[in-house]
């Protein structure tokens, strides 16, 4: 169960009745059409998953093992985007999109005709340093989302104090992820190489050298449920152990939950829909209500 609340006014939300199979959420290319589209529920200041909206003809808002990373991507930030606020300052939740970019999209990095590391612009050289002051290294453990072959999300963490890289898989081994996992190394790595040179009186550790190791963690026991594995490891992993219960039950009662919390963030700007998803709550209940008590009348 989970509550979003409006003035004095407490609305409760059941996870039996709300579920993430109920909705659907997709992206516009059109920004200007999406702030004035009043289908869109999420609208976070800076937030990937601003041009989400409800799609009542066809919901379906499962994230999933299925070829829809985009969507699912949009889904998990911003879900994210809140869970940043609530989770110990040990730990830095980066943007969902941020792994696979750097791999699949190699940033550019003095890759240019005859252009050196010596010669690389400012601008290039800030980006790798910003990637590693604000998300690989900004705290001892920098947690990623990452989707292997467009198909199968698993929980990826930097620790900086063991260092080496750690996998959460809820559905495969490391055998599965290594080939992935090996190039998403070298980039960090070559981000690394980039902003230690010239730019930054830090210098970041060579995780070139980091092993990558994966830990045990439930299995899910179905094929649409490892992004919510992921969310649950980004709140309750902490390094060495599962600091919550990460079973297949809870994931599955989390859906109708992880629905409200997304429409009902405090990073979700968009008041009037917010409004109107209570307001549809409020008459629910009430008509739930009548029909228990003509129930009991008769």
């Amino acid at each position: 169960m989970s509550s979003g609340i409006e003035g004095d006014n407490e609305v409760v939300f059941d996870d039996d009745q709300v579920g993430l199979e109920d909705v659907d959420m997709s992206s516009s290319e059109d920004e200007d059409e999406v702030s004035d589209n009043d289908n869109t529920i999420f609208d976070g200041a800076g937030s990937e998953a601003d041009n989400m909206h409800i799609d009542g003809e066809n919901s379906n808002m499962d994230i999933d093992d299925k070829p829809n990373s985009e969507n699912d991507t949009d889904v998990i930030e911003a879900y994210l985007g809140d869970l940043r606020i609530k989770v110990a300052d040990d730990r830095i939740l980066c943007p969902a999109w941020r792994e696979n970019s750097i791999v699949e999209k190699p940033p550019v990095r003095g890759r240019r005709k005859k252009q050196t590391a010596q010669k690389m612009s400012t601008h290039e050289k800030s980006a790798c340093y910003g990637r590693c002051v604000d998300e690989y290294f900004a705290t001892n453990k920098a947690f990623f989302t990452v989707n292997i072959n467009k198909c199968h999300w698993i929980t990826v963490l930097t620790h900086s104090i063991k260092m080496e890289f750690q996998v959460l898989d809820s559905l495969f081994n490391l055998r599965h992820n290594n080939k992935f996992m090996e190039k998403l190394r070298a980039e960090i790595a070559k981000d690394v190489a980039y902003a230690n040179k010239d730019i930054s009186y830090l210098k970041f550790p060579d995780v070139l050298k980091w092993p990558i190791k994966s830990y045990d963690i439930a299995k899910q026991k179905d094929g649409n449920s490892c992004g919510l594995f992921v969310l649950q490891c980004m709140e309750h992993w902490d390094g060495d152990e599962m600091k919550g219960k990460v079973l297949q039950e809870i994931v599955d009662n989390s859906r109708g939950r992880i629905v409200a919390e997304v429409v009902m963030a405090s990073t979700n700007l968009n008041a009037k829909v917010q409004k109107t998803v209570l307001d549809i709550v409020v008459m629910a209940q009430a008509l739930k209500h009548n029909h228990q008590y003509i129930m009991d009348w008769k």
